[in-house]
């Protein structure tokens, strides 16, 4: 097989197994440098644990090296079904930094730059539910299910599906939303694309924070904000990581090094 058979059948396989779109394009990036890579310093198609070392030891940065031993190891595992030579790659241990999270006065300033029910609706959504950036482009007006307080996210992350809650001022800001722009497949239909794309919501969510006095303000931190808010609020470890859809409780339980109400309890030393 050449390096573009290999990359193709590794880019379908991502897609059907449900990942975003951004993931698979960071992989499939990855993939491609350690096919070249091996077309240049071995032989293609002939794999095996020294050679994904040395590539993964080219790549510098160490973020860089995590995602990329994850495409290997997706790739051996899924689409050549060799997984026993990731078993002699060690995994690249991350120093975890503590998620970067604003205050609620903060996020409300945020809101309120909105210029129109539409932004106001991807802002709202975006903090108020938690959901990824990539899921809330794939939300459908079907997953919108305001009788029973939810939005389905179909397909998220890995694949798997969960509900997110709907408050009640979230739905009115929903209602009036429909109503106004009535989207007829997905929800935040974008200028030119069936779905609002990657760039534009970043662009957007920029946008209002520079707006509000936040600099390089991306969808991602609003996840966080999400998270820590409702920590401070007494929602249990457990139903935040169901929200979030976190198939580990480890990764919600770096929110709690975020949430500052407990110290407002402690008495003062001095």
């Amino acid at each position: 097989m050449t390096v573009q058979n290999y990359v193709k059948s590794f880019e379908d396989r991502m897609l059907t197994s449900g990942y975003a779109e951004t993931s698979v394009e960071s992989y499939s990036n990855y993939l491609s440098r350690f096919l070249r890579f091996m077309s240049a310093f071995g032989e293609l198609g002939v794999f095996d644990p020294a050679s994904a070392r040395l590539f993964l030891r080219s790549i510098s940065c160490f973020k860089s090296r995590s995602i990329a031993r994850s495409a290997l190891k997706y790739f051996f595992e899924n689409c050549i079904d060799l997984p026993e030579i990731m078993e002699d790659v060690p995994a690249i241990r991350l120093k975890q930094a503590m998620p970067t999270v604003l205050s609620r006065v903060e996020v409300r300033n945020v809101i309120d730059q909105a210029a129109n029910c539409k932004e106001l609706a991807i802002i709202s959504v975006l903090y108020t539910t938690g959901v990824r950036a990539a899921e809330l482009r794939s939300i459908k007006v079907t997953d919108i299910q305001l009788d029973r307080s939810a939005i389905l996210i179909d397909y998220g992350k890995g694949g798997k599906s969960r509900f997110v809650p709907v408050s009640q001022h979230l739905r009115v800001l929903l209602l009036d939303y429909l109503r106004a722009y009535k989207p007829v497949d997905y929800l935040f239909p974008g200028e030119y694309s069936d779905s609002i794309s990657a760039s534009a919501l970043k662009r957007l969510v920029r946008r209002l924070g520079s707006q509000a006095g936040v600099e390089n303000l991306h969808p991602h931190i609003l996840r966080h904000c999400c998270a820590t808010h409702l920590l401070e609020s007494g929602v249990s470890l457990h139903s935040i990581q169901k929200i979030l859809g976190h198939s580990d409780i480890r990764t919600t339980e770096r929110y709690v090094m975020c949430a500052t109400d407990d110290y407002r309890s402690i008495p003062e030393l001095l």
